[in-house]
């Protein structure tokens, strides 16, 4: 319903601003998001317009409460809903850049181990399509799976070649390795390879890589833990200690008490969660 408005009321426009985006439609579709960019583009423009609506007459009524100049007022509140829409309108941008990198992520992490299962299931001289069958009936790596699924649904479905079902698969797979695997099979049954021993060797480039990044990681790692504990912990620590010895001796207390315990109960395990989640976005991931 929604989505109907915004076309109804915004298609003309979007079709209009869609040049100045030529990225944005291949990210919808790497991304799985059944629109396309014109429609993606007018409900991002009707949300933008609609939080404008919402927001400039409830910050007019506020800041008429508050400020008693009303051309102050209405100017601020206009500039403020403006502002807070072409932020959201970014927001709708951006947005689906962020959502490939995370899914090709999550891809790539699963990637080395996935490529060295498929080797083993096409070592039993396995036509293709069975081999990609039954890695996707068992496999545990669930985003290399569903990448797998659609070259699947491809041939099962759609009656398409195993070629044509992997240059597909090319076109919509958010992740650029997942895409040199896919090419690199394509090549191989072109040319007529052994398609085990490329899967093999692909398998070894792609575990190297993986080896590479959890190498560089843990000396990452030890960097942030000395920053958390030298520049934290010890800061924190160093400040309590401080501050006590300056209320002994000058019998000043300030409310002493209530800033330690802020800085021990919501300070330091504040800091230590924005640690855990830098951690986990510089991690090279995986649960394997």
């Amino acid at each position: 319903m929604i989505l109907k408005l915004a076309n109804f009321m915004f298609r003309d426009v979007s079709k209009k601003i869609a040049i100045f985006f030529p990225e944005l439609g291949n990210t919808l579709k790497k991304i799985g998001l059944k629109m396309c960019l014109e429609e993606y583009l007018a409900l991002a423009i009707f949300t933008s317009f609609l939080i404008f609506l919402i927001l400039f007459p409830v910050l007019s009524l506020v800041f008429t409460l508050l400020f008693p100049l009303y051309m102050f007022t209405y100017l601020s509140a206009f500039l403020v809903a403006l502002g807070v829409s072409v932020m959201s309108f970014l927001f709708f941008i951006f947005l689906p850049a962020q959502i490939k990198r995370s899914k090709a992520k999550k891809i790539e992490n699963e990637l080395p181990f996935a490529t060295l299962y498929l080797s083993a299931i096409s070592s039993s001289n396995l036509p293709l399509p069975q081999t990609l069958e039954i890695y996707e009936r068992t496999s545990i790596h669930k985003n290399v799976k569903k990448e797998i699924g659609n070259v699947v649904r491809n041939l099962k479905y759609f009656g398409m070649d195993v070629i044509t079902a992997l240059e597909k698969a090319i076109e919509r797979t958010p992740s650029k390795k997942m895409e040199e695997l896919f090419w690199g099979i394509v090549t191989t049954l072109r040319a007529g390879g052994n398609l085990t021993n490329y899967l093999k060797e692909k398998s070894k480039e792609l575990f190297n890589e993986h080896l590479r990044k959890i190498y560089e990681f843990a000396h990452s790692l030890t960097f942030y833990v000395e920053i958390y504990l030298i520049s934290v912990v010890l800061g924190v620590l160093f400040f309590i200690i401080l501050t006590s010895i300056f209320a002994g001796i000058t019998g000043v207390g300030f409310n002493l008490i209530e800033l330690q315990f802020f800085l021990a109960f919501f300070f330091l395990p504040l800091i230590a969660f924005v640690f855990m989640l830098l951690i986990k976005a510089a991690s090279p991931g995986g649960e394997y």
